[in-house]
C-alpha cells in the first residue's frame, strides 16, 4: 500500500527504535517502526521509518508529530525504494531488445555492417 510509511529525518544519534513508535503510536497504531543505525554500532544516522495501517493515521502524524525529544524533526511520506542500478539496465537492455524469442541474433562477421 502506497503512502503509509513515513520518512522521519532530523533524528538525533541518540534515537531508539522504540522511542519514535512511541512517539508515533499516540497518533495511531505503528504497524513498523525503526531507525536507520551505523554499521556495527547503535548509533542513530539521523533518519528512520514508520508505517501506519491507516491511510487517516499517517495524514494525522504528518501533521501533529513535529519534535523528538524536544527537538525538531523532518516527517514527509517515504519515497518508494528505487532498484538497484544492475537490475534496471538489465530491464531496459531486455525491453530493448529486437530478437523475438524464437529467432537468433543474425551473426555479422568482422568489420561486416548490419543492413
Amino acid at each position: 500500500m502506497a503512502g503509509l510509511t513515513l520518512f522521519v529525518s532530523r533524528l538525533p544519534p541518540s534515537a531508539r527504535s522504540e522511542q519514535l513508535e512511541e512517539l508515533f503510536s499516540q497518533v495511531g497504531p505503528v504497524k513498523q517502526c525503526f531507525v536507520v543505525t551505523e554499521k556495527g554500532s547503535k548509533a542513530c544516522r539521523g533518519f528512520g521509518y514508520v508505517t501506519f495501517s491507516m491511510l487517516e493515521d499517517v495524514q494525522r502524524a504528518l501533521k501533529e508529530v513535529t519534535t523528538f525529544e524536544g527537538c525538531k524533526i523532518n516527517v514527509t511520506v517515504a519515497k518508494k525504494k528505487l532498484r538497484n542500478k544492475w537490475s534496471c539496465l538489465m530491464e531496459r537492455r531486455e525491453e530493448r531488445s529486437w530478437c523475438s524469442p524464437h529467432t537468433e541474433a543474425p551473426k555479422l562477421g568482422c568489420g561486416t555492417k548490419a543492413k
